[in-house]
């Protein structure tokens, strides 16, 4: 092995040292990104309205207007 091929194998041992770290600092960075982020609450269906003629809460039947006036 001769000098130059000596501090090649160096530098490109210091890149790969290099880029790992800046990998893991950026993996590290997502992940507290993640956890620092409330996550969205999740909003309830809105409730289906009764399909019957029946009002829940009046327990009579529905009747429509038999007359209407016209004005």
């Amino acid at each position: 092995m001769n000098e130059t091929a000596l501090f090649a194998m160096v530098e490109q041992m210091r890149q790969i040292t290099k880029d790992a770290a800046a990998k893991t600092r950026r993996a590290r960075r997502e992940g507290e990104r993640r956890s620092a982020t409330p996550a969205t609450p999740r909003i309830p269906p809105a409730p289906v309205p009764p399909t019957s003629a029946q009002d829940p809460a009046e327990g009579e039947s529905v009747r429509p207007f038999e007359v209407i006036e016209q004005w």
